[in-house]
């Protein structure tokens, strides 16, 4: 069988078999995904040589495991940067408009979700302040006043957890029908907490399926984040606001 037809396609057209050094009698190396008799992928390290007669002599390592920690570390290292930078753009603002605005931008930042939603809650309304990046706010066209305990937003906001759904669609908890107009697939709602208070949600949406609870521990830690600086940009208005009535 030709070694070509155990490559992986992506990997293969990004990195050709050098048959030219090959021939040459050259030991190439090369970290590949090959496929396997069962069927699946694995990640491999292969040094190889063409033996005069034509054949080609291998030895191959499995380094999935490696691979695999790899990137994770990569995604670690990526969450701390993204936490790190929505840390300073929250911190360096007292309102809540301003926190609210540099909070939706570090988490579309963070996430790379395809659209970030921003709900203030007023009692038993939930009140949308916001959508990121901006120009998608015609996606949802009118909408109408959310309402707690309603839609995974409101379950969000009435539960004080978060809540994910892999396919709006097919997700009885979801009625929000402005979403499935606007072509979302996926979403994952966020409450922001004031101790243990909701005071607002943050909704993240994906255009394409997509399991937002893979990452649930980084975006928990992202919106403790920003429920801590709403609730101090709400203190230091309030503060702010008792000042000027104190004055006058």
């Amino acid at each position: 069988r030709y070694i070509g037809d155990l490559v992986m396609a992506e990997d293969l057209a990004r990195d050709p078999i050098p048959l030219d050094e090959m021939r040459l009698g050259k030991f190439i190396n090369k970290e590949r995904r090959l496929l396997r008799k069962d069927g699946s992928w694995v990640w491999v390290e292969n040094r190889v040589r063409m033996l005069p007669e034509g054949n080609i002599l291998g030895i191959i390592l499995d380094i999935t495991g490696r691979k695999r920690a790899e990137a994770l570390s990569e995604q670690r290292n990526r969450e701390l940067a993204a936490l790190h930078a929505l840390s300073l753009a929250i911190s360096a603002t007292l309102s809540v408009e301003q926190t609210s605005a540099a909070a939706m931008q570090g988490m579309l930042d963070a996430t790379q979700a395809d659209l970030v939603f921003l709900f203030l809650r007023e009692g038993e309304r939930l009140v949308l302040q916001a959508v990121l990046p901006p120009e998608e706010r015609t996606r949802l066209g009118v909408v109408h006043e959310h309402r707690v305990g309603e839609c995974i937003c409101g379950l969000a906001a009435r539960e004080a957890k978060p809540f994910y759904s892999h396919d709006i669609f097919t997700d009885s908890r979801c009625t929000w029908e402005e979403c499935k107009r606007a072509g979302i697939r996926s979403f994952a709602a966020l409450p922001l907490k004031s101790g243990a208070e909701v005071i607002a949600v943050m909704g993240l949406a994906s255009l394409q399926e997509r399991d937002f609870s893979a990452q649930s521990s980084f975006m928990e830690t992202l919106t403790h984040q920003v429920g801590m600086a709403l609730t101090n940009a709400r203190l230091y208005e309030a503060a702010q606001q008792e000042l000027t009535e104190r004055k006058r």
